[in-house]
Formats: C-alpha cells, sequence, structure tokens
C-alpha cells in the first residue's frame, strides 16, 4: 500500500506496526472505522476516507 503518508515522510513504519497487531486488534480498529462512518452517515453527512477527502481538497503529487 503507497499512499501519501507512506511515500511523503512518515514511512511505511506505521503500517507495518499496523500489519504485525494481533487479528483482534486490527478488527476492533476496523470496527471503530466503519462505527464512525455510520456515524457519520447517521448525522447526514457523507463519509470519506481522509485521504480520499485529501485528494480532493488539495491533491499532493500521486493522488489519482
Amino acid at each position: 500500500m503507497l499512499n501519501h503518508a507512506t511515500t511523503h515522510g512518515f514511512g511505511p513504519q506505521p503500517l507495518a506496526r499496523f500489519q504485525q497487531l494481533p487479528v483482534p486488534e486490527v478488527e476492533a480498529a476496523i470496527d471503530t472505522i466503519l462505527d464512525t462512518h455510520l456515524a457519520v452517515t447517521a448525522a447526514g453527512y457523507i463519509a470519506v476516507h481522509l485521504a480520499a477527502a485529501s485528494c480532493t481538497t488539495s491533491p499532493p503529487a500521486g493522488c489519482a
């Protein structure tokens, strides 16, 4: 996975750490993200992925 965080200064370390987490912790993180999207949608907003949103508001090099 290459994105702004892994190609513009943060390096792959956060992603590598996330990939090394035990499966229950990864599942909990994904549940939190999905719950947040549901809450945002329930409030009448459109839930978007922050990286996708940053590509539409001020695109860094490499956004497609």
